[in-house]
């Protein structure tokens, strides 16, 4: 992403964003999912495109942006892994529902730090996911913090979607 005054940006610029996702079935209903996401942006990135962690959608067993340095971060590594399998294959009465067991890994670096591998993060967990009519999948993820901070010793997060 690039934005400049020249066409007709209110701001300049620059962010790079590498978002992938690989899913591959196991068994018989069972799936491996698989996403990376990696960025870089420039240090006058406005707030609102700037790279956060920590949270539901991004790496779980930490609050939303807990992991963030004071600001933001012009660098972004995040890897979650999941193992997705159905707690029942029949509507129940009214939903399918479904587990997950999971592994967050990530780091997010400011301006002038390098780029450490001693600087990530990591959390397991487990969750369910309930298929309801209208809303859609709604999760519960329980997750567990590898790097403790705050005495935090787990998170709760509920959402809608699967995390990717």
């Amino acid at each position: 992403e690039l934005a400049h005054d020249q066409v007709g940006s209110d701001v300049n610029f620059s962010k790079i964003t590498l978002d992938t996702r690989f899913y591959k079935r196991v068994f018989d209903k069972e799936v491996v999912a698989f996403h990376f996401k990696g960025g870089y942006a420039s240090q006058n990135t406005p707030f609102y495109e700037r790279f956060y962690l920590g949270g539901a959608n991004s790496l779980r067993g930490y609050p939303d942006r807990r992991l963030t340095p004071v600001g933001w971060g012009t660098k972004l590594i995040l890897t979650n892994t999941e193992f997705r399998f159905p707690l029942s294959t029949k509507n129940f009465p009214y939903h399918k529902s479904s587990a997950v067991l999971f592994f967050d890994a990530g780091g997010i670096w400011k301006p002038g730090q390098t780029v450490r591998i001693d600087d990530f993060y990591a959390a397991a967990g487990f969750g369910f996911r309930i298929k309801l009519p209208i809303v859609g999948v709604t999760r519960f993820d329980f997750s567990f913090p590898l790097n403790k901070i705050d005495n935090n010793d787990f998170q709760l997060h509920i959402s809608l979607g699967h995390t990717f």
